[in-house]
């Protein structure tokens, strides 16, 4: 406790140090919730708290209401991370950096589905909805992709300044994760790569790389949502909406696990199907059944295939922008400590299953 409340302290120090006088009256709630962060964090020691749970513990403190889209941090970007010289793709093979005492250990996890399969199927329901996943899984289940060119896919990043590592030697530094603008190891190239693969199988995609989490992180989902409704007003023809974000899962505040399995003999990041169930009439959802039920069938088909690449469908009380099409999902590739080799080679695992569904 000591340890983090150290570190919690020289982060609000150096924070007073950076910001513009406009925003010092913002810190005390600022620090206020890294502190509440860091004691949900401790109060969990045998569990490791993934970024999506961090941010609804943030919004069950910060709002008596039900929020429309997942609690965003407050706190922007710093700056830009990326180390790797404008000639260098990241996933090349660039050496390691030298570990340099500001980041801490990462430690490689499986995450896979390992109990409470249902054909190939798990859901870690944190609702408090019952929710009946049995009769969603049944009949077979088919996208009906056209494959005639016209735009069937859209792929968009509402956080897309999520990065990954760029090395494998189980430590990092500070400055080597969390976020970058730079598209060849933030979430875009993992959006690329699944991108080139559906539409190497005849799919037409629409890949939206706006930036929306910054020069603020706070109000991403508000803005992401203005681009998936105009796009999907625009092009009819969409039958899935994919939402690509990279996960962060710390059991303490210097660990990072990196959920990764091997397919085929390489290194391949997990992920994580996210379904938003919240519908109200305040905050209508017509189709989260509908996405729920292609994230079962996707994690089925997934399975089949990859059985240790998914980690269980991750139901939550939000919309995130799921409201907008018939078939949408949220979708956690890998964690901020898998390579961008990991996430890469995943994406294309991914994009070929989809493509056959």
């Amino acid at each position: 406790m000591l340890h983090l409340f150290n570190r919690l302290k020289k982060r609000a120090l150096l924070a007073l140090l950076l910001v513009l006088p406009v925003g010092l009256a913002l810190l005390p709630a600022a620090a206020w919730r890294s502190v509440g962060l860091g004691a949900a964090m401790l109060a969990r020691p045998a569990a490791a708290v993934d970024d999506l749970s961090r941010r609804l513990l943030l919004s069950a403190g910060l709002s008596a209401g039900l929020s429309d889209s997942s609690p965003d941090n407050p706190a922007a970007p710093a700056a830009d991370m990326n180390i790797y010289p404008s000639d260098q793709h990241p996933a090349a093979g660039a050496p390691a950096p030298a570990e340099d005492g500001t980041g801490g250990t990462v430690i490689t996890e499986d995450m896979s589905v390992q109990t409470g399969l249902i054909d190939g199927a798990a859901v870690r329901n944190k609702t408090g909805l019952t929710i009946d996943c049995n009769t969603l899984l049944q009949g077979d289940y088919s996208l009906g992709f056209e494959k005639n060119g016209t735009p069937e896919v859209l792929i968009i990043h509402t956080h897309t300044t999520e990065a990954y590592i760029t090395y494998d030697t189980g430590y990092y530094n500070a400055a080597d994760v969390d976020r970058s603008f730079d598209e060849r190891r933030n979430v875009v190239t993992a959006g690329n790569q699944l991108a080139a693969t559906l539409q190497a199988a005849g799919i037409g995609v629409i890949h939206d790389t706006t930036v929306f989490d910054n020069p603020v992180y706070t109000g991403a989902y508000d803005r992401s949502a203005v681009d998936i409704a105009r796009i999907v007003q625009e092009n009819p023809t969409i039958k899935l909406v994919i939402d690509l974000h990279r996960d962060t899962v710390m059991p303490n505040a210097v660990t990072r696990y990196k959920p990764t399995t091997t397919v085929n003999g390489r290194s391949a990041a997990q992920l994580m199907l996210v379904t938003g169930v919240l519908s109200t009439d305040a905050l209508p959802n017509p189709y989260w059944q509908d996405n729920l039920r292609f994230s079962l069938h996707l994690q089925q088909a997934l399975h089949a295939q990859y059985p240790t690449l998914t980690r269980p469908v991750d139901l939550t009380t939000a919309r995130y922008n799921q409201q907008y099409n018939r078939v949408s999902v949220l979708i956690e590739l890998g964690a901020d400590a898998n390579t961008v080799g990991e996430a890469v080679y995943t994406a294309s695992l991914l994009g070929g299953v989809i493509a056959g569904m």
